[in-house]
């Protein structure tokens, strides 16, 4: 049989699960209601925010490795890409990049 503190950690991690499962029911539900260019402006605000907050921790990253090289530019990564044959505008991901490295909102 489960001590009190047992039933009630238990409870806790229940009452967590189920939180959680309704946040995902909810999300669900509000990208089912999107456009596809709707989800997407969602989508690059988030990825937006989530750069600026990981910024400092590669700043740190890039510290602790020395590295001394500037970096190449966007342009340059691009034509890195393309020789390997990767085509920049059959991916709904990178058409993303490309309109936030050159300032368009979606």
């Amino acid at each position: 049989m489960m001590s009190a503190t047992q039933l009630e950690a238990k409870l806790i991690w229940l009452r967590t699960e189920v939180d959680e499962a309704l946040q995902d029911v909810a999300q669900k539900k509000q990208h089912e209601a999107l456009t596809p260019d709707e989800w997407w402006a969602i989508r690059m605000k988030r990825v937006r925010a989530e750069s600026e907050s990981l910024r400092p921790l590669l700043d740190q990253a890039f510290d602790a490795l020395s590295a001394t090289e500037p970096p190449i530019g966007a342009e340059r990564v691009q034509q890195l890409v393309a020789a390997c044959g990767v085509k920049p505008d059959s991916n709904l991901f990178s058409q993303g990049v490309v309109e936030m490295r050159e300032g368009n909102e979606p």
